[in-house]
């Protein structure tokens, strides 16, 4: 079986779910990418991720050595479901564009994209496969 390229998207599983799948991935070479951890790289000063949340949500956000305070963001987000939205809509692009370059240097390997919730159904065309919470065995 070649499985050069493929890309497997495990979308909107709690941590049970994800172990599941992985155990049954368990036997191939596969490279996990967590959404989250790479969202907190992508938020980091100078990087687009970092400049979208300044642009949009602005400085407010900011500790005052200049990193994005993620728990004064996320609880706001928790409390405003449109904004939350927004920022997925946002940070999706930006992670589609490093999954791809990460994608590129790994040729060969599976990688497992581990993420809470797809927004923009356009980015679905990037996976070989997508497992969701909603598909149970």
């Amino acid at each position: 079986m070649d499985n050069k390229g493929e890309i497997i998207g495990l979308i909107g599983l709690d941590d049970k779910e994800c172990r599941l799948c992985l155990r049954k991935l368990s036997d191939r070479k596969i490279q996990i990418v967590e959404y989250n951890d790479v969202l907190r790289s992508l938020m980091r000063p100078g990087e687009e991720g970092y400049r979208q949340i300044i642009n949009y949500f602005g400085e407010d956000f900011l500790y005052k050595n200049s990193l994005i305070n993620e728990k004064k963001l996320n609880k706001f987000m928790a409390e405003n479901a449109n904004k939350k939205r927004i920022f997925s809509v946002m940070m999706e692009p930006i992670f589609f564009n490093y999954l791809q370059s990460f994608g590129d240097k790994r040729k060969g390997q599976i990688i497992v994209v581990v993420m809470p919730v797809l927004q923009n159904k356009k980015y679905e065309q990037r996976f070989t496969s997508i497992v969701r919470t909603s598909e149970k065995e």
